[in-house]
Formats: C-alpha cells, sequence, structure tokens
C-alpha cells in the first residue's frame, strides 16, 4: 500500500501480474495498491521467531482514505492461465478438469493430488508452487518443476497412455529450462539410457537428468510470472 499512499490523493490504476498461488493480490511484490493486511507486530514475531536481527520497521497504510480513488486491474494470473488452457483444451474436443490454483503441498503429496484426478481423454490442470525442502546431498541442479517431474518417474505415475508436464511460468525453474515433459518416451530413454532415478532425486540434479533425456522445455525468459503450471493429459 505504500505506493497508493504516496499518490494520495491521485487517482491510481493498479495493473497486477500475480505469481501468487490462491491470487491473493495484497501479497504481490508487497502489494504496491493493495491495503495490506499484516502489521509490524507480525513482522516481529518473524524476526523473533528466527532470530533475524534488529529493524526498524514501518507500518503500512491502514487508513481507507489512501485507497478511496486505487483501481486494481488484474491483468493475468494463474487462474486466469489456467482458465486459458481449460478453454483451449475444451476447444481441441478434450474434457479438462482444474484440480487446484494453490497448490502448496509437498511435491509427493502436489503429484497424487493432480495423478488421483486423472481420467481417459482428459485434461488434468493445476498451478501453484509445491513445496521442496532441499537436504542432504543437494549438489545437483533445477526446480520445484524438474524435480516434480522426476519424483513422478520414481512414483511410477506416468504410464504409456499419460503426458506429464510441469513448469515454471517465468521460463526459469531455477535453471536456464522452464520445467520437463514426462511421457512414455522418457521411460524409454531412462531404460535405454541406464539412469538411475533415485540417484538423481538424492543430489536434486533433475536438470542434469532431463538434459540426457532430451526432455527439458526451454522458453527462455518470459518477462511474467504466474507460478508453476502443471498438465496432466490421459488418453487411451
Amino acid at each position: 500500500g505504500g505506493l497508493a499512499k504516496i499518490a494520495y490523493p491521485a487517482t491510481v490504476i493498479g495493473i497486477i501480474f500475480s505469481d501468487i498461488p490462491g491470487d491473493d493480490f495484497s501479497d504481490v511484490a508487497s502489494g504496491p495498491t493493495y491495503k495490506d493486511k499484516s502489521t509490524k507486530e507480525d513482522a516481529l514475531q518473524i524476526i523473533d521467531k528466527y532470530n533475524l536481527g534488529e529493524f526498524d520497521l514501518l507500518e503500512t497504510p491502514k487508513e481507507d482514505k489512501y485507497f478511496e480513488k486505487v483501481h486494481n486491474i488484474v491483468l493475468v494470473s494463474n487462474e486466469i492461465a489456467v482458465r486459458a488452457m481449460e478453454q483451449k483444451a475444451t476447444g481441441l474436443g478434450l474434457k479438462a478438469k482444474i484440480v487446484s490454483t494453490k497448490l502448496y503441498d509437498e511435491v509427493g503429496e502436489a503429484l497424487n493430488k493432480i495423478f488421483n484426478a486423472k481420467e481417459e481423454n482428459c485434461v488434468i490442470l493445476s498451478a501453484g508452487e509445491p513445496e521442496l525442502k532441499v537436504e542432504g546431498k543437494a549438489t545437483g541442479k533445477g526446480g520445484r518443476n524438474l524435480h516434480m517431474g522426476l519424483q513422478s518417474v520414481q512414483m511410477k505415475l506416468v504410464d504409456a497412455d499419460s503426458v506429464f508436464i510441469s513448469f515454471a511460468s517465468d521460463g526459469m525453474d531455477n535453471s536456464d529450462v522452464a520445467g520437463a515433459i514426462v511421457d512414455k518416451n522418457t521411460l524409454e530413454k531412462i531404460q535405454k539410457l541406464n539412469l538411475n532415478v533415485n540417484d538423481y532425486l538424492e543430489s536434486f540434479d533433475s536438470y542434469s537428468f532431463f538434459q540426457k533425456t532430451g526432455d527439458t522445455i526451454t522458453t527462455g525468459r518470459t518477462g511474467a510470472n504466474v507460478s508453476d503450471l502443471m498438465i496432466l493429459l490421459t488418453k487411451k
């Protein structure tokens, strides 16, 4: 809300690109033109909990007057992206189902939610930022989406009749690629190349794995971020 306060009493139009799962727009890039619900006390609790040191905090504006002439327009969000994919799938004659646009679950749980919704001739759509805890022998490279694709192989979720895609909408999944496509060709290449999925998962090196199978998605930086997007297509 700081920008709205500075601009007061001018009329303000905020154009919002949201990468926040669930579209809580006051959290988008600190929500410069939205009224912030959090307080200094909330921030201090986090600072104390993690022993982050001393800070001189300023309260965000809470007075309604600063927002009376503010008009926020959501131009792009993950829900808009997912709805567009749903419309495209329907136009191609496929059934489409949206699992969630706020997928914050741990990667394995998120994968189960997506694959449990699987139907024949159906596109399953999801968006969010699944939780990935990096620990142990984390010597590799790659982000949530690449790891999610690799874990779907380990969990034996992808079969000969399904295609699973997970990608970062900004084109950068903690690497120079957006994500990966996992399908029957991936499974065949794993056997042919004698790749050990567990070794790559343990070292958090999904990037190298999918570079070897040739299944990475390369878009370059897209210039927009609406969180991660996941697509599961099943056809028999």
